[in-house]
C-alpha cells in the first residue's frame, strides 16, 4: 500500500479483526473504533438552521427579538420534520460531489474519439495517458464545434454572396471605391478557431502566429533603443552638470 502512495483505509483493518456480533471484550472494542472512524464530520445541519435563522430575522425585513425568531424557526423545522415524516414532503436526495457523471456523459457525447484514443499500457503511467485521453478528447470536441461554426458562417456568406449577385447592382456612390472591411483584417486576426488546437510540429513554423513573434522582437528592438536615448541623454546632463 505504502509502496504505491494511496491512502491506508484503516476502517477495513478493523473490520477484518471483528469477531463476531458480541459487543463485549474485544469485539466491542473493535466495534466502537468502526463506527468513530466510519463518523464523517459535517456542518450541513447546523448551516441549514442558521440559514432558515438569517432569512428570518434580517436587520432589512424586520426588528424582532431574538428569541422570537428562534422560537419560530424551531416550530417551523418541526412542522418540517413532521412534514416529512408523514410524506408531505419529498426527501432530499444525497449529492455525489465527483466528476464520474461528467466524465460519462462527455465519454457519451465523444464515442467516436475516444474510442481511437490509446489504452493505457502499465499501472505506472495511467494517470498520464489518462490525462493526455481527456485533454485530446476536449480539445478534439472544441476543434469540431470551431469546425462546424467556421461551416455555418461560410454558408451563410455564400447564401449573403448569392443573394447580393442577384439583386441588381446598386447605383454608384462616393464610398464605391472603399475596400471590403474583411479585406483589412491583419492576418494574426484570420486565425481561425479550428487551428486554435492544431499545434505544428516541432522546428516547424506557424504562420499564424508569425506577428506575435515578430512583433514583440520589434518592441524589444524599440525599447532598447529607447533606454540607450535615455542613458545618453542622462550621461550628457551629467557631463554638463
Amino acid at each position: 500500500m505504502s509502496s504505491k502512495k494511496k491512502p491506508l483505509d484503516v476502517t477495513s483493518i478493523w473490520k477484518r479483526m471483528d469477531t463476531g456480533p458480541g459487543l463485549t471484550g474485544r469485539g466491542g472494542f473493535i466495534k466502537l473504533a468502526i463506527r468513530i472512524l466510519s463518523m464523517v464530520p459535517n456542518s450541513a445541519g447546523p448551516e441549514r438552521v442558521f440559514s432558515i435563522y438569517g432569512i428570518t430575522h434580517t436587520k432589512h425585513r424586520n426588528r424582532l427579538n431574538p428569541l422570537k425568531v428562534h422560537k419560530s424557526t424551531t416550530v417551523r423545522m418541526d412542522c418540517q420534520d413532521s412534514h416529512r415524516a408523514a410524506g408531505l414532503v419529498p426527501d432530499r436526495r444525497l449529492r455525489n460531489f465527483s466528476l464520474a457523471e461528467d466524465q460519462d456523459e462527455l465519454a457519451a457525447m465523444d464515442t467516436d474519439i475516444s474510442g481511437s484514443a490509446v489504452s493505457p499500457t502499465s499501472e505506472s503511467n495511467a494517470d498520464t495517458v489518462e490525462a493526455d485521453m481527456d485533454f485530446s478528447v476536449m480539445s478534439a470536441m472544441l476543434v469540431d464545434l470551431a469546425a462546424r461554426e467556421d461551416a455555418d458562417e461560410a454558408a451563410e456568406t455564400r447564401i449573403s454572396e448569392t443573394v447580393a449577385t442577384a439583386a441588381p447592382p446598386p447605383p454608384p456612390s462616393a464610398s464605391a471605391s472603399v475596400t471590403n472591411p474583411a479585406l483589412r483584417i491583419p492576418a494574426y486576426k484570420k486565425l481561425k478557431l479550428v487551428d486554435l488546437f492544431l499545434y505544428p510540429a516541432p522546428g516547424t513554423p506557424a504562420a499564424e502566429l508569425e506577428f506575435f513573434w515578430k512583433g514583440g522582437i520589434n518592441g524589444l528592438d524599440q525599447e532598447e533603443e529607447s533606454l540607450a536615448a535615455d542613458a545618453a541623454a542622462a550621461s550628457q546632463a551629467a557631463r554638463d552638470a
